[in-house]
């Protein structure tokens, strides 16, 4: 499990990496403060969006701000994808194979 913070600390990011043989997966968790409420959301991110792969390579977070994450693949390209266009439509975590 790995957790990003952005530079205000009003936003985490939790990378939550289930193991499975038959089917890995990863959560993204992106928590905000909004006014004086904690809010939530799972996002699909890099290694869940096919736009991310390359050659089925998966993107690895690396920062994120109040508004977008940051990914790197390990050839050194990547870029940015704010959390309004990856916010999946369901409060639901990916499960397993």
């Amino acid at each position: 499990m790995k957790i990003f913070v952005s530079e205000s600390g009003n936003s985490i990011l939790i990378e939550e990496i289930i193991p499975n043989d038959c089917g890995p997966c990863t959560n993204y968790i992106l928590v905000q403060a909004l006014d004086e409420n904690l809010s939530y959301e799972y996002l699909a991110l890099p290694g869940n969006i096919k736009s991310f792969a390359i050659e089925g390579e998966s993107a690895r977070v690396t920062s994120i701000t109040d508004k977008d994450v940051t990914y790197r693949y390990a050839d050194g390209r990547g870029g940015s994808k704010s959390f309004v266009h990856a916010t999946k439509p369901q409060k639901r975590p990916q499960f397993p194979g």
